[in-house]
């Protein structure tokens, strides 16, 4: 159970900053969507003037883990393009969080993926989002023994102005 707390804080303190689209260029301010995922977690989407860019997007996730608890946690994602068919796509691809045998704090493996569309009207986003982790045992060297794996499924949501 410890080596969970210490898994999921180390993963919320980096998650904000994960799957990020690549652009430097600060967008101008945009429209503001908005929703509740079925568990009742916020989604704010900001589009960029244009609706070129995802600016932002935030969620509220819930994870669904094999051994109790599951695990509650903001997710975001930044300057993600939309195509012309208003189509937009990120991913983070498994990325190792390695152990810290100091703490006890366990290795994690952190995917998460983010599909999008914006209605030719721009009234209305729908997409999923979905997050995994999966946490090794601290004690395993070689962590090759799994501890747990927590995952959202394709979170379903549909986000209005």
């Amino acid at each position: 159970m410890q080596r969970r707390i210490f898994a999921i804080a180390a993963l919320a303190a980096c998650v904000v900053a994960l799957p990020t689209a690549v652009s430097a260029a600060k967008a101008a301010a945009g429209v503001v969507y908005g929703a509740e995922t079925s568990p009742g977690y916020p989604v704010v989407i900001e589009l960029s003037k244009t609706g070129r860019k995802v600016v932002k997007a935030s969620i509220g996730l819930e994870l669904k883990c094999q051994m109790p608890p599951d695990v509650t946690l903001p997710d975001a994602i930044r300057n993600v393009p939309v195509s012309r068919t208003g189509r937009f796509r990120t991913s983070q691809p498994v990325t190792r969080i390695d152990a810290d045998p100091a703490t006890g704090q366990p290795a994690l493996d952190v995917s998460a993926s983010v599909i999008g569309r914006v209605n030719k009207a721009r009234t209305r986003i729908t997409g999923t989002w979905q997050r995994k982790i999966v946490i090794y045992n601290a004690g395993d060297p070689a962590t090759s023994g799994v501890f747990d794996t927590c995952d959202t499924g394709a979170l379903r949501f549909t986000a209005k102005q």
